[in-house]
């Protein structure tokens, strides 16, 4: 096994291990009880109470059976665990280790500058690739297997953060999953075309060094596998914003007759607020009081989304977008992100795919209630933003109107 896939995945085992005894105080080991010889990651994820986390550190790091008896054997030999065998009891270097894991990472997100983004970035075209162009470039960074070329999950981390001050691990980019090949798929659909050209030839030319520093040969194909990748990039970065803009105007003449707030079975209560919500909001566009309007109409369909969650408990905390906190349990609906009710009423059917998009767009303008945001974006939205917005709201009260919910 590679000495940095070993080390990385022996720091997220540990890691587990020490949110396990976080999680089960009363509990102090780790303990598997294997079934037999060679029985570890696979097998013994149903047959052990403590498959949970043996699944965790599967959907993390994609670990093999083999490589996981490579591992304990590892934390055994340097004293991490006890009884690599047949049961697992992690000793106080283990923890100590685990809390250091801990302690980089939240390093890592606290000392990472939180992504601004302005309206001008929001109408930028958001980046497509032909099918046979994202073929390509995944072949290139060998993406098939979850990977990106010959990223570890912290150097995959340090070359967005280096380079783009973006954080990749953010939720934002854990739509499809948690692989680096995923979070880049993610990444490659949420952001401009010029963003994604620009991370496309930073990770050539992140290729072309790594190559060299390590001294490995770079064939032919692979070179020109490169140098089309390149093209793919520049395509993408020059491709003008005319499909995105003309996308906003037909969405904003979209008209939206069938909304009634009667038929989205709100308690009497939660309907009289919302109606009285909606009343401000059409004083607001009347009045030509675009800020005070988004405001009232990102308030008003996150109280939807919530209501919502609210009766379908069951579907929206099963979603694989669903948020969980630090303990691993997902959050509370109340304590749920706009951008999360967004993703999960997509996910669930009850919004759909423009209603999603705009509604992000719509999540974006909300954050400027803060007026130091505003001020440091310069954010200033008229009439036509207001009314993309109140669009949005009506698309998504007409969405959950056919849902029945």
């Amino acid at each position: 096994m590679e000495l940095k896939r070993r080390n990385y995945i022996t720091d997220q085992f540990l890691l587990i291990m020490k949110q396990k005894l976080d999680e089960e105080p009363r509990t102090p080991y780790f303990d598997f009880k294997f079934k037999g010889s060679g029985e570890y990651a696979g097998r013994s994820v149903s047959q052990n109470p403590e498959g949970k986390y043996l699944t965790r550190l599967k959907e993390i790091t994609n670990v093999t059976d083999e490589e996981f008896k490579t591992i304990l054997n590892y934390c055994y030999s340097q004293k991490y665990i006890l009884g690599a065998q047949q049961y697992i009891r992690i000793t106080y270097k283990g923890m100590e280790r685990g809390n250091q894991v801990e302690n980089e990472l939240i390093n890592q997100k606290q000392n990472t500058t939180e992504e601004k983004i302005t309206y001008k970035d929001i109408k930028n075209n958001i980046a497509k690739f032909e099918i046979q162009e994202k073929k390509i470039i995944e072949k290139f960074l060998g993406m098939d297997s979850g990977y990106v070329l010959n990223f570890s999950n912290r150097t995959f981390s340090d070359f967005f953060i280096e380079n783009f001050k973006i954080n990749i691990y953010d939720d934002k980019y854990a739509d499809r999953g948690e692989s680096k090949a995923k979070r880049l798929r993610t990444f490659w659909e949420k952001e401009s075309n010029t963003l994604v050209a620009d991370s496309i030839i930073k990770m050539i030319e992140w290729w072309e060094s790594d190559s060299l520093i390590n001294e490995e040969e770079i064939t032919n194909n692979q070179r020109v596998l490169a140098e089309k990748c390149k093209e793919i990039a520049n395509n993408v970065r020059n491709r003008n914003t005319a499909n995105m803009q003309n996308e906003e105007i037909k969405f904003l003449n979209k008209k939206f007759d069938s909304v009634n707030i009667k038929t989205l079975n709100l308690t009497t209560t939660m309907e009289n607020v919302i109606q009285q919500r909606l009343d401000e909001i059409k004083k607001c566009l009347n009045g030509n009081i675009a800020l005070g309007a988004i405001f009232l109409i990102g308030s008003t369909l996150e109280g939807l989304l919530i209501d919502v969650a609210k009766r379908n408990p069951e579907k929206f905390n099963k979603s694989k977008s669903a948020p969980s906190g630090s303990d691993g349990n997902i959050k509370k609906f109340k304590d749920w992100s706009l951008n999360s009710l967004i993703e999960v009423a997509h996910e669930t059917n009850f919004i759909g795919l423009d209603v999603k998009k705009f509604s992000h767009m719509l999540r974006d303008f909300r954050n400027y209630i803060h007026p130091e945001e505003q001020v440091m974006q310069n954010f200033n939205p008229d009439k036509n933003t207001a009314l993309i917005a109140y669009n949005v709201l009506l698309a998504a009260m007409e969405d959950l109107n056919k849902s029945k919910i």
